[in-house]
């Protein structure tokens, strides 16, 4: 299989580790190129949503201090955190202990794609994973073996805003989902209702059966 590929949870990205440090020098200068040399700065970059989320995030960035390879700068008046590339880390990592909903990305290595998604089918499943590979036998087995609400194949987040793709997750990650008609079933109560009219009396259903059972499955059926 295509040692370039990628594999990507909203909470972490793993990558063959024949290409980790190119990956992470590319995703470098993509945060420079979206948000300059300070992100603080930049009008298009967002804060933390409130103090106590905040407080959670930076607790875990100063729990992988030896593991950042990028950012890390923070401002608790403004609820400013950085983008943060975590370097080196393992599955027990403190970073990998919860889902983390904010801009701290853990970068994990492989070798084996089989043994990845072992591994990543231990955990809970997740609400998206994205796969970056050009090889169709890789994608074809990752979208096989590993279960997960929806995702990508070459790209991230953008099946959220199809809205002929449902959007929702599986297992711990939620219960059915919605965008477009997929909605209308969603939230949308169907009432069942059988009708039978009482002209006349039909007594196939009622003990005793004796020779009827044949015929009762058939018209239970």
């Amino acid at each position: 299989m295509n040692t370039g590929q990628t594999c990507v949870a909203p909470d972490y990205v793993c990558v063959h580790e024949s290409v980790k440090d190119e990956l992470i020098e590319k995703m470098k200068d993509a945060i420079k190129t979206f948000y300059g040399k300070n992100a603080i700065d930049s009008p298009d970059y967002g804060r933390i949503v409130n103090v106590l989320h905040f407080d959670r995030l930076t607790d875990i960035i100063d729990r992988e201090t030896n593991h950042i390879a990028y950012g890390g700068r923070t401002d608790r008046s403004q609820r400013y955190i950085e983008p943060v590339i975590l370097n080196n880390i393992s599955w027990d990592s403190p970073a990998m202990e919860d889902e983390i909903f904010g801009p701290i990305l853990p970068v994990l290595t492989y070798q084996d794609l089989p043994t990845l998604l072992s591994k990543i089918r231990k955990l809970p499943k997740p609400l998206a994973a994205y796969f970056f590979s050009e090889t169709e036998r890789a994608q074809q087995f990752f979208l096989d073996q590993l279960p997960f609400g929806g995702g990508c194949i070459n790209d991230t987040v953008s099946h959220v805003g199809n809205v002929h793709l449902p959007f929702g997750g599986v297992g711990s990650s939620g219960l059915s989902a919605y965008h477009g008609y997929t909605s209308f079933e969603a939230f949308t109560h169907t009432k069942s209702i059988m009708k039978k009219s009482t002209k006349l009396p039909v007594n196939l259903l009622f003990p005793p059966y004796g020779k009827k059972v044949k015929l009762v499955r058939t018209v239970l059926r």
